[in-house]
């Protein structure tokens, strides 16, 4: 996968199933224009998500966001996701696609971002009552509960689409769950291991 328009295509898809707002939906839909007739007629996985967003035009939109909708919450998320995948497969000694030199550097980014986002969650939820069902939980559990709910609605969203999007400070991933070596490093300074980057999705 190696085309532009098809990349920014599946970001506007991916963030707009988090945010459901209607500006996001509209960019969405301008994104779809761009992608080439060829492109939709020999990319099977491209026709797959064009159908999905055929279901969305039904759906009712958000106008505003909120914090479990926000583009933040999303990235952050994305964040946290990537790194730990990245510890795991280090841990795992299997063949990482990027080769991060420092990696004791990428544990401790892990654990600020996860402590980040508890951060923000207790914020948010700092002048709001606990539910009465979670009484029983501390307040550490509770955030806790809450960052789980989010990575499970970023878990909802990737099974529903096909594919994950990751970011992690100027990298982006985009890969399909039908097969794992079907991914694509986008805005990476990081060396890439090749070849397994840039394959065609079809």
């Amino acid at each position: 996968m190696n085309n532009k328009e098809i990349e920014i295509f599946l970001e506007f898809f991916f963030l707009y199933k988090w945010t459901k707002l209607k500006e996001d939906f509209f960019n969405l839909k301008i994104a779809k224009k761009f992608l080439s007739d060829r492109d939709i007629k020999k990319n099977s996985f491209l026709k797959k998500i064009l159908v999905k967003l055929n279901e969305e035009d039904n759906n009712k939109h958000l106008e505003n966001i909120n914090f479990y909708n926000s583009k933040k919450n999303l990235d952050l998320v994305c964040s946290i996701i990537f790194l730990r995948n990245v510890i795991i497969e280090k841990n795992n000694k299997e063949i990482l696609p990027l080769n991060f030199k420092d990696f004791e550097n990428i544990k401790i980014e892990y654990a600020h971002l996860r402590v980040e986002l508890l951060n923000k969650i207790k914020k948010n939820l700092s002048n709001q009552k606990k539910e009465g069902k979670n009484s029983s939980l501390n307040k550490d559990e509770y955030f806790q509960k809450i960052a789980d709910q989010l990575e499970d609605k970023y878990h909802s969203i990737k099974n529903e689409l096909g594919y994950e999007f990751l970011r992690y400070k100027d990298i982006k991933l985009i890969k399909t769950l039908d097969k794992s070596s079907n991914y694509i490093i986008i805005n990476s300074g990081q060396e890439i291991k090749r070849p397994e980057n840039n394959i065609n999705i079809n």
